[in-house]
């Protein structure tokens, strides 16, 4: 998923799909979610974050000017 992309606030996203939003390590999507930053929803085996969490963080992330 590139950044450019909207985020579909009802679509459930994996770790390494947010982690390329965010252009960091899959690990720090881990610790995020550990730390309570982030909630995730494990259905099975797998992590998955929904899109309104992750448009969130990207909301509280914008630093400077307008947030548009």
């Amino acid at each position: 998923m590139a950044a450019t992309e909207s985020v579909d606030p009802e679509k459930f996203y994996t770790i390494q799909e947010v982690a390329e939003l965010f252009r960091c390590d899959h690990q720090a999507i881990r610790r995020w979610i550990a730390a309570g930053r982030l909630r995730g929803f494990q259905p099975g085996h797998r992590i998955l974050i929904r899109g309104r969490e992750v448009q969130r963080l990207l909301d509280q992330s914008i630093v400077g000017g307008d947030a548009q």
